[in-house]
Order: structure tokens, then C-alpha cells, then sequence
């Protein structure tokens, strides 16, 4: 159905150019719209597969369209810092029905460059064929293919000696989805171990308490599966390996010598076998005392090999002689840090000739 209004705007019974001419100027004001451009990330990847609208993103693909009166004859696109002057024509883009997609080969053709990691703002301007110029429409993204990495994890590579410990994550960026499922823990140390519920303590530090650790090597593997663990644009965490051991047993003393015997120097070797490493021998950890001991001295412990420690001892004179390994707790402890349970024995000084 078409109308055609006429008015007489002066009334005297026939429409000429003067009502038209007075009908426009006085009344309404004829305006040719500016384009109007729409665009937003074609696949603003997530984790678990998803997608949402945060901009963060491992396919920076985009599409959109310009809404327009007239024909487009100008479509520029630019990143960033590029000025509108240098702007690359995208119009051969612009499809029959004003839809356009940009992929990641055409956008790295409109940036003149590969598109770097980070933050990037995607400019585009549209002009008709009578010269109206759209105002800048801006696309911002963040385009981030690195996958997470796992900075720093504890304990690893050491001996601990409780059956309750945390373990510490520190990852390079942000992650989700960590949870205790992505945990998997194998060997002797772990067979009645249990994860509790991680907890994050900011700077991209999560802890999760572990509980039920026995004697033994324990093997650890985080994100064993794909999406257990990734970045805000839904990149994996590979997974990762690492191990420590238990050591819930104290050291203790296969044999010394002199033991229960009689000594005819007074200038002596104290060698103490152990049934494991031990840390922390000093020559206070050897207290003797009786009469054969008044002006004795140990001098530094000599660390012989095959977990046998060697202390020196001087000026011994005749009489019994206690002695007393790692009387102060904390002493000697082995590596787990499992502190040596005091020792005592005795032997005898007899410096008389036969």
C-alpha cells in the first residue's frame, strides 16, 4: 500500500513548490543515518569447553555487521595504537547483507603483525557512499594460547615426617576447576592417604590439606585428565609429576664403640654406627662425664661414610666414663627431621702399666 501526503500549507487550494519548500524548512529536517557497526568475539572460549563474555580468549575470531541507509563504500579496521589514517580496508569483508567474520589469518593481516599474547583493542570505522562516517567501534579482547604452568609445588623431592601435611600449588596465572579429583597419589607412603578440599590463598597459591601419609615414597600427579585444571580462556594445565617421601621412624644406634669395655689411652675414636643418615652431629651431641672423664674433650665429629660418625676424644684419665648420645632433644635428627632418642652406654679408662 503506498500513501502520498500532500499539504497546502498557504491555503490556497493547490500544492506547489512553495508548501513543499515551506513544509521541510519549517517542519522536519531530513537526516541520512551514519553507519552503525556491531561486532564482538565470535568464540570467547572458557573453561570446560564453555564460552563466555569476559574478552579472554584463545580465538581471537570475530564477526559482526554495519547497519546502514545507504550503501558502504569505506570499512577500515586497525589495532590498537594504529591511527584511523593507517587503518587497513576490510570492505572486500563486507558481505551482500553488511555481515562480516574476521579469523585469526585476517586479523593478523589488519595488525601488519602476528597477533601477541594479551591485551589488544580491535578498532573499525564504516563511511556510505555520501560521506557519513560511523563513530569507532571497538572490540577488547585478551588473546591467550599459553597454557597454565605449576610455578612452584610442596612438598616435593624431600622426606617429611608427620602423616598430615599441606600441599602447596603455585600456578604461573589464575586457574579453575581444581579440585581434589585432579589429585592422584600412588606408592607406599600414600596407600591410606586422603585430599581434602583445596583453598586458595591468593597470588595463585592453593593449598590442600593431605592426611593418613605412612612410611614411604609418595607419587604425585596433577590434572591427569583434559579441562582438569585451566586458565580463564580454557587452556590445560599439562599434566605434572613430582614425589616425596615419609618418614614417620627416628634414627637410632646400631652399635658404638667402646662399649662396656676398657680402653688403654687416653686418647680415643667414639664411632657410632646408625641405622639411617643423620644430620646435625656436632661434638655437643657426645656428653661424657664419670672420673675418667674430668679433663675430657670431643673434639668435631668426622662424618666416616655408611652412617658412621667418628668423634674424637682427648684427655681422658683413669676411672669409668658415662656417655651420653644426643641428651638434648633435636640434637641429631636424620633427614625427615625425626629427632635421635638419647643414648647411653659406658666403658672404662685403666692407663696402668701391666
Amino acid at each position: 500500500i503506498e500513501y502520498d501526503f500532500r499539504f497546502d500549507v498557504d491555503m490556497d487550494g493547490d500544492v506547489d513548490f512553495f508548501d513543499l519548500f515551506h513544509f521541510r524548512v519549517n517542519f522536519f529536517t531530513v537526516l541520512e543515518g551514519v553507519p552503525v557497526i556491531a561486532a564482538a568475539l565470535s568464540n570467547d572460549t572458557a573453561p570446560g569447553g564453555a564460552v563466555n563474555t569476559d574478552g579472554v580468549t584463545s580465538d581471537p575470531s570475530l564477526n559482526g555487521s554495519v547497519t546502514a541507509i545507504l550503501p558502504v563504500t569505506v570499512f577500515r579496521a586497525g589495532f590498537d595504537a594504529t591511527p584511523p589514517a593507517s587503518y587497513l580496508d576490510v570492505l572486500t569483508d563486507l558481505q551482500p547483507d553488511n555481515t562480516f567474520a574476521f579469523d585469526l589469518k585476517r586479523l593478523v593481516q589488519i595488525n601488519g603483525a602476528v597477533l601477541t599474547q594479551g591485551s589488544h583493542v580491535l578498532h573499525l570505522q564504516a563511511e556510505d557512499q555520501n560521506g557519513n562516517v560511523s563513530a569507532l567501534s571497538d572490540v577488547s579482547l585478551t588473546f591467550d594460547t599459553t597454557s597454565p604452568n605449576l610455578d612452584s609445588q610442596s612438598p616435593d623431592g624431600l622426606a617429611i615426617n608427620i602423616a598430615f601435611t599441606f600441599f602447596d600449588v603455585t600456578f604461573s596465572e589464575p586457574v579453575t576447576g581444581l579440585d581434589t579429583g585432579d589429585f592422584s597419589l600412588a606408592g607406599a607412603g600414600a596407600m591410606g592417604a586422603s585430599i581434602a578440599a583445596p583453598e586458595a590463598l591468593g597470588t595463585n597459591l592453593w593449598r590442600l590439606p593431605v592426611t593418613g601419609l605412612t612410611d614411604g615414597n609418595v607419587d604425585v600427579s596433577l590434572a591427569l585428565n583434559p579441562n582438569d585444571v585451566e586458565d580463564r580462556a580454557g587452556n590445560d594445565l599439562a599434566t605434572v609429576n613430582w614425589s616425596f617421601s615419609v618418614d614417620l621412624t627416628p634414627p637410632s644406634v646400631i652399635s658404638q664403640v667402646p662399649d662396656g669395655s676398657i680402653v688403654g689411652s687416653g686418647i680415643i675414636d667414639v664411632d657410632v654406627l646408625f641405622d639411617e643418615e643423620v644430620t646435625d652431629v656436632d661434638p655437643s651431641d657426645l656428653v661424657l662425664s664419670g672420673c675418667g672423664a674430668f679433663t675430657a674433650i670431643v673434639v668435631a665429629p668426622v662424618d666416616l661414610g655408611g652412617n658412621t660418625w667418628r668423634f674424637p676424644v682427648t684427655g681422658l684419665t683413669e676411672g669409668p666414663v658415662e656417655v651420653a648420645l644426643a641428651p638434648t632433644p633435636g640434637d641429631i635428627r636424620d633427614h625427615a627431621g625425626n629427632e635421635l632418642l638419647n643414648v647411653n652406654w659406658s666403658f672404662s679408662v685403666d692407663l696402668s702399666e701391666p
